[in-house]
């Protein structure tokens, strides 16, 4: 083997791929509640935050208080060269949202559409 064909070797070498996978946010913990447990009218801010917890963020309207809770998962393929370097994600969010009166009872809530799974694709 000559010295070229030791140093396009050792490039090849130094080539690699990688992959990522990325969670953020919280946990979407009310994919697996009943959302039955929740109803306009009755349910109050403190049971929506003892099922799932302290929301994303707070939001206060002139109505009442709106519990917003997000889940954001990524999942990435790349590959590293010396000179060129290309990379591949795809996100995904989950949310629900929760909306309450001023006296902190229930008016209404939502989940977004169940996201598509971002489970890394080994192929």
């Amino acid at each position: 083997m000559n010295l070229r064909s030791l140093g396009y070797l050792a490039l090849l070498m130094l080539a690699s791929c990688t992959s990522v996978h990325t969670e953020k946010g919280i946990e979407p913990v009310w994919r697996s509640i009943d959302s039955g447990q929740f109803q306009a009218g009755v349910t109050k801010q403190s049971e929506v935050l003892d099922a799932l917890g302290p929301p994303s963020q707070v939001i206060s309207t002139h109505d009442g208080i709106v519990f917003y809770y997000l889940h954001e998962s990524s999942v990435g393929k790349g590959r590293i060269f010396i000179i060129y370097n290309t990379a591949e994600m795809q996100t995904r969010y989950d949310r629900a949202v929760f909306f309450f009166d001023g006296n902190g009872v229930l008016e209404d809530f939502a989940y977004s559409a169940s996201p598509p799974s971002t489970e890394p694709d080994d192929s």
